[in-house]
């Protein structure tokens, strides 16, 4: 924190952009995203071959001062990362910090070589409760040895209304008590479904209506017209589940409702309870 002109000036990393690249050869499903407020980078992977040898990391951090036109280079370097976890994470070099760092919010392998593994994700158990004034029927069921999620929708009338979600992911690892927040988010539905976009920037809510989009067999607009809907959602199969990768349960809730001035009008409300485990290949 700093003092400036006698306000108080906090310093802070904001993440602006970010571009990623893999080799189809040992990733697939490389994905990542910037939180909502810019202070956190999220990144997931996984790895579909396992490499025998060591992993090298090379980092190059540059600077621009907000006048100027080209950047300047701060640091560069490359590393074996597998010499590091081996051996050497005890020491106090900038790399050593980062590293450590990096580990405590990483389920990352803290040895070599990596192996590679499969993700899946079980679920567990399905609620939900509808509002019979707008759905003749709802119906939600596990099929493929709980891997995937049937839903069936017979919408009685034509929503013309903006429908508003409330969604909500908790998680709770294998050894843990108590569930605990990962993020939630308000948004217009029926905007989502116009524009294709997440709430300020937060592109995982536009990659889920995408998938969800996909697997749906009669196509979903906004007005929500009188008509029978269903999905098969297969999400550690076709489409996979992003920003989900530690080992654990996880609590995903959806409240669907209308807003009619101060008060709001109750459409379908889900909650879903999944394990997402890995398998070594």
């Amino acid at each position: 924190m700093q003092e400036s002109y006698g306000r108080k000036r906090f310093k802070a990393l904001l993440f602006r952009r970010f571009e990623l690249y893999s080799n189809p050869k040992y990733v697939d499903d490389f994905y990542g995203n910037i939180s909502a407020d810019r202070t956190a980078l999220n990144v997931s992977m996984t790895q579909i071959t396992s490499v025998p040898v060591d992993y090298w990391l090379g980092v190059g951090i540059s600077f621009r001062q907000r006048a100027a036109k080209k950047y300047r280079s701060i640091v560069s370097f490359n590393v074996n990362v597998c010499n590091l976890l081996r051996n050497e994470l005890n020491q106090q070099s900038l790399i050593h910090i980062w590293m450590n760092n990096l580990l405590k919010y990483s389920n990352m392998p803290r040895s070599c070589p990596w192996k590679a593994k499969l993700r899946y994700l079980y679920y567990r158990n399905i609620t939900y409760t509808y509002n019979p004034h707008y759905f003749e029927s709802v119906n939600m069921y596990t099929t493929d040895n709980s891997e995937s999620i049937q839903i069936k929708l017979a919408v009685a009338q034509n929503i013309t209304k903006e429908i508003w979600l409330d969604f909500l992911v908790s998680m709770k690892p294998l050894n843990a008590v108590k569930f605990q927040k990962v993020f939630s988010f308000n948004l217009n539905g029926c905007g989502l479904l116009k524009r294709s976009s997440g709430p300020g920037g937060f592109d995982i809510v536009k990659r889920w209506a995408s998938n969800l989009l996909n697997s749906g067999s009669t196509p979903l607009s906004f007005p929500v017209l009188k008509n029978n809907y269903s999905w098969t959602i297969y999400p550690s199969k076709k489409y996979g589940v992003h920003i989900l990768q530690m080992e654990g349960l996880y609590r995903m809730t959806c409240n669907m409702y209308l807003k009619r001035g101060k008060r709001t009008e109750k459409l379908l409300n889900t909650s879903t309870v999944s394990e997402l485990l890995y398998e070594y290949k």
